[in-house]
């Protein structure tokens, strides 16, 4: 049942054992139509994901990685802006607040920023 992102699709792989061993076989069989990566013939749902629904994405599964927050080097390599730049006045304001730590390298949540960490990623979204 794993799940993943990859070339702006996100996917779920067939949860039973039995099942995704099964497509597996059968896809040893020659096919009419190829798969595009990241589907194989295990993959039980995908769905297109936007821009706007990875940048919120991005933020929200960043600014959970307490220690690590969102890498700001890796961020702008993805979205071609660094998250300071993009979003100036909403982390100036939560940074003001003391709900947000921003140093050189990453962009996470302070300690108080933890018990809020929902309404922070409203307002950097």
């Amino acid at each position: 049942g794993a799940h993943g992102f990859a070339g702006g699709c996100r996917y779920a792989v067939t949860a039973a054992p039995q099942r995704y061993i099964a497509a597996l076989r059968e896809a040893a069989a020659p096919r009419d139509l190829p798969l595009e990566f990241p589907l194989t013939p295990a993959v039980a749902k995908t769905s297109r994901v936007n821009a706007e629904e990875e940048l919120y994405e991005t933020v929200m599964m960043g600014l959970r990685l307490t220690r690590e927050g969102i890498h700001r080097p890796t961020f702008a390599r993805r979205f071609g802006q660094d998250l300071v730049a993009l979003k100036p006045l909403a982390i100036e304001k939560l940074q003001g607040l003391g709900l947000l730590e921003v140093e050189p390298e990453r962009v996470r949540l302070s300690a108080a920023g933890r018990l809020l960490c929902n309404a922070v990623i409203r307002e950097l979204v």
